[in-house]
This record gives structure tokens, C-alpha cells and sequence, in this order.
């Protein structure tokens, strides 16, 4: 990128920087602070509010799953987890405000009181959950999908059993290779849906199931990821072959993992900015996955000239970076 701002265009370049750095630093006191009961006043401090756990427990599936009992199955295991009392958590999607890049909505919440809810873990990591962030993340999707719908990622079937209620759903076609999770759920959770006979279940890999011929579907759900930084390169891989499907496609967290490119957006935006070099070696060997994308992020914004921060606000607009995320050219396959 070349830059040629004036005085009001640094300061606000410099007002953004700051306010990432301060977002960042609010994001790892949340994490140092999961299961640990805070005080009104810390809780306060941090930003969390409060929440009705009285809300999760009356969603239709949180119900339907009432009296689980423990299971295990090939490495994975079907259970509950507990948000303590007054430990804060991420509540719903981190994202940048709408229309509005410099700003990063954090929505952390915390209960009044201990919350258990269903999970399904592997290797100790819990994989899929009804915990708050879940419901809030996944409703939208669920929401507005018609139809006939794949759905890659079946975890605990959150999606599938939402979809499965609606009477402008014909079916659920739900894409997962790991046999314990589609035991699980096959045994344990199906024999609860009250429309069982909607939801086919495929065991495949994703990616494979997708270079495939398959009979047209009306919009996806993919959800083959745990949080933002495992989830990038699968949503970047899956945008390769899913744009082509020209119908309605959610991506579970697309807005957090578009927040995860934009922060090395503006890694790579400060380096340009400050440097005199910007000499493409530089950005042709890379550590780590951020390094990856910043250097990727360098070669397709190469030569961009950015002349006021109102431009440099709509290259790092979400609806930029999700046009920008496929022309990346990254190593993951």
C-alpha cells in the first residue's frame, strides 16, 4: 500500500492502532479470567454484562437434550460444562461495529449464577457446546436457511435441530468424517428431534463430499472449526469452492474470522506506513499463519495508493476482506 495522509488521517490511523491494541489486551484479561468468579466491580471494569442464563435454558434444543446422560464413543465424549457464576465469558460474535471498521464489538457476558449446558469434547477440548456463544452464533444461520441444506460440521447438531423444526425445510444433508461425534449423535441425540427423518447424515470428509457431484441444495451451513485462528484456513479453502454455489452460505463466526484478517491488515498497514523498504523479500517467508496472511495481504494490496483514512477505512470494511480473502494466495492444502 502507498500512503500519503495528512495530519487528520495520522492521528486517526494512530486512533485505530490503539484501539486494536486496547481490544487485544481487553481479549486476554477475558481469557485470564475464564472460570474464575469476579467481583460486580471487575466485571464491571471488563465490560461484561449481565445475563439471563434463563434465556439459554429455554431454547428449544437446550429442552430437547434435558436429563443427558454421559457418553463416550471412539474419542469423543457427550457431557456437560459449567460457566461458573460471575466468570466472564465471549457471549456472542467479536466483531467490527456495522459500518463502522475502527470500531470492535466485545460482547462478554457472565451469569448470576453456575450455568450447565451440553457439550461434546475430544482429547479434553470441548468441540461443540450449547454455552451461550454457540445459541447466539448459530440462531441467524438457522434463522434463514430454507430449503434443502448442507450443513458441513455436525458437533452436537445444534443447526440440523433448529432446521429440522421448520416447515420450509425439506432437508438436512449434514457433512462429518469422525465417527465417535456421528455415533454420538446417531444414538444419543437424533432419537430427540421430532423430525429425526429430515437429517441425513454423511460420513466423508468435507472438502472431498464438496469436489463432488451432488444434487443442488438451497444454502450451507459450515461449521468445521473451533474458533477464528483453526477456522481460517478452512473458511478460506471452503470460500474457494463454495462461492461457485451461488446460494445463501453461513459461515459460523465469518465476522470474528474477518476481524482475524483485519488485524493483520493493520499489522501489515503499520509496517508500509512507517517503512521506507517495502521490498517484497521482506514478506516472502513466513513463521507463523499471521505471518502468512499479512504477507499474502501484502502481494494483493501491493501498489493500492491509500490517500485518506476514509479510503484505508473501506479496504479494511468487512465487505473488503471478504472480497479480498479469496484473491490471497496462501499455502494451506
Amino acid at each position: 500500500m502507498e500512503f500519503s495522509f495528512g495530519k487528520s488521517d495520522i492521528a486517526a490511523f494512530e486512533r485505530l492502532l490503539r484501539a486494536y491494541d486496547e481490544a487485544m489486551s481487553r481479549d486476554a484479561e477475558l481469557n485470564n479470567s475464564t472460570g474464575v468468579s469476579l467481583s460486580e466491580a471487575e466485571l464491571r471494569k471488563l465490560g461484561a454484562k449481565k445475563l439471563d442464563p434463563r434465556v439459554y435454558e429455554k431454547d428449544p434444543y437446550y429442552q430437547a437434550l434435558s436429563g443427558l446422560a454421559k457418553r463416550k464413543a471412539k474419542g469423543a465424549t457427550l457431557g456437560k460444562t459449567t460457566i461458573k457464576a460471575r466468570s466472564p465469558f465471549l457471549a456472542n460474535e467479536e466483531r467490527s461495529k456495522e459500518g463502522d471498521a475502527a470500531s470492535i464489538v466485545q460482547p462478554y457476558g457472565y451469569l448470576d449464577r453456575d450455568f450447565a449446558y451440553p457439550s461434546i469434547s475430544e482429547n479434553r477440548r470441548i468441540w461443540m457446546s450449547l454455552c451461550p456463544h454457540e445459541i447466539e452464533t448459530m440462531r441467524e444461520a438457522a434463522q434463514k436457511l430454507t430449503g434443502r441444506v448442507l450443513v458441513l460440521g455436525l458437533g452436537l447438531g445444534y443447526v440440523p435441530y433448529l432446521l429440522s423444526l421448520k416447515t420450509d425445510v425439506s432437508e438436512i444433508v449434514v457433512v462429518d468424517s469422525d465417527p465417535g461425534i456421528i455415533h454420538l449423535f446417531k444414538e444419543e441425540l437424533l432419537p430427540r428431534f421430532s423430525y429425526s427423518e429430515k437429517v441425513k447424515i454423511v460420513k466423508e470428509d468435507a472438502f472431498e463430499y464438496l469436489d463432488k457431484k451432488h444434487p443442488r441444495f438451497n444454502g450451507v451451513f459450515a461449521d468445521l472449526w473451533h474458533d477464528q485462528e483453526d477456522g481460517f484456513p478452512l473458511y478460506y479453502l471452503l470460500r474457494k469452492r463454495l462461492d461457485a454455489f451461488n446460494v445463501p452460505v453461513f459461515y459460523w463466526i465469518e465476522k470474528t474470522i474477518i476481524l482475524y484478517v483485519r488485524m493483520g491488515l493493520l499489522i501489515l498497514a503499520d509496517e508500509e506506513f512507517r517503512a521506507d523498504d517495502k521490498e517484497d523479500e521482506k514478506y516472502m517467508e513466513a513463521e507463523t499463519q499471521s505471518d502468512a496472511i499479512v504477507n499474502a495481504l501484502h502481494f494483493v494490496l501491493k501498489g493500492r495508493k491509500v490517500d485518506s483514512y476514509k479510503a484505508f477505512e473501506e479496504i479494511i470494511s468487512d465487505d473488503s476482506i471478504r472480497k479480498i480473502i479469496p484473491e490471497l494466495d496462501i499455502d494451506i492444502e
